[in-house]
């Protein structure tokens, strides 16, 4: 045990006596880990604030999607069949939506926002608030009515030098149509999944028939009466719908029904790719480390040719010299890791200030980074460390 307390400590003196040195040898590395570890966490705060978004908008939605052969969506049939009480006895509320990313402009002023045609339960199905005015009503939707209810962050950007309950009756402009404001929504954090501050509701008829001018639906939100109730509607519905609409075997993938923990499922998924493959991409400059790693523990070898024979000629065994030099290849990366980690979460919390997303170090990517580093450490090091340990001793003491 004595023997090996003595090659860390020889280890250890190897990497103090040359600072500059070693701290530059472990920059690649802590660039890489930093790299992986704030995307990592932007990337794990983003999952859960999509997570805590779908699940806040309630455990009881249920989304549709339909696009047949030639691209068309739901429509007014398809509304009034699901509709019937007596066929979907525990659908509560069910709403179209139109979706669009329209140039929204007030005089000289204009900013993009999402469109949403919908109905006047919509409010109730995605449990949305208003701050000022109103949500839209019944009689909106069967006059075909040119009103809206806007997102927070759209009506700062139009109308700016406006107190928001000011901003109620003044007129945008989306395409060729004016609608006029009839409420303002709570202002609410985006998440990446639903941004509810750049949103503009509209009735799905003037969606339809004024302003994106489209006989079908994009998709149908339903508010089911009971949770419990919820995996046999969705049965309910993928089996009538399919006989109602004629859908055959090979179509099937035409429509898509999602409840909210398939949603979170979802895109949890495809955060945690994304999170995968921009790491993967990071990753890049840990292998240049790696190498930079290799390239100055040869250099170290060679200066310290001379104390390697001496050491061997006092007893130091071909074992302890690749233990040594193996160690200092693993306690520089494992040094640089910890930097690196610091220097992550650090660089996560600044990102996700100026992204509007959360951050979140999780343990596992700690691990994982600590991993990273000592097994590069091995890989790298360990060619050096045994070029070390093969040393004749007596050509090394000769070594000038």
């Amino acid at each position: 045990m004595s023997r090996v307390f003595l090659i860390i400590q020889l280890a250890i003196y190897g990497l103090l006596k040359n600072k500059i040195r070693s701290f530059l040898t472990i920059l690649g590395i802590i660039i890489g880990i930093a790299s992986v570890i704030a995307l990592m966490s932007v990337g794990e705060g983003a999952r859960q604030d999509v997570v805590e978004n779908i699940s806040s908008r309630g455990t009881n939605i249920i989304t549709i999607h339909y696009s047949d052969k030639n691209g068309e969506g739901f429509n007014n049939r398809d509304l009034d069949f699901l509709e019937n009480n007596d066929r979907f006895s525990n659908i509560e509320i069910i709403s179209p939506v139109i979706s669009e990313s329209l140039l929204v402009e007030f005089k000289e002023n204009d900013t993009r926002g999402s469109i949403s045609g919908v109905s006047e339960r919509f409010d109730e199905i995605e449990e949305i608030g208003v701050s000022y005015g109103r949500f839209l009503n019944e009689n909106d939707i069967k006059q075909v009515r040119s009103v809206a209810v806007i997102g927070s962050e759209i009506a700062t950007e139009l109308f700016p030098g406006y107190g928001l309950e000011e901003v109620v009756g003044e007129k945008i402009k989306l395409g060729e149509s004016r609608l006029k404001i009839v409420g303002i929504i709570e202002e609410q954090e985006g998440t990446g999944y639903a941004e509810p501050n750049i949103e503009v509701y509209i009735p799905y008829t003037a969606a339809s028939k004024k302003v994106l001018l489209v006989d079908s639906y994009t998709q149908l939100k339903i508010k089911v009466s009971n949770v419990d109730a919820l995996e046999t509607t969705v049965s309910e519905i993928e089996t009538k719908l399919y006989s109602f609409k004629k859908i055959r075997e090979d179509e099937e993938e035409n429509l898509k029904i999602y409840t909210s923990e398939e949603l979170i499922s979802l895109v949890s998924e495809a955060t945690e790719t994304f999170t995968i493959l921009l790491s993967a991409i990071a990753s890049i400059s840990l292998l240049v480390g790696g190498i930079g790693i290799s390239n100055i523990m040869l250099v170290s070898v060679t200066e310290r040719t001379r104390e390697i024979g001496l050491r061997k000629a006092v007893g130091a065994r071909q074992s302890d010299i690749l233990l040594q030099f193996l160690l200092e290849a693993i306690l520089l990366t494992l040094f640089g890791g910890i930097f690196g980690i610091a220097l992550g979460a650090g660089s996560g919390q600044l990102i996700s200030r100026y992204a509007e997303v959360s951050s979140v170090v999780t343990l596992n990517s700690i691990i994982l980074a600590t991993s990273v580093a000592i097994g590069i450490g091995v890989i790298f090091g360990f060619a050096p460390a045994r070029k070390a340990a093969k040393l004749n001793p007596i050509d090394a003491l000769r070594y000038e």
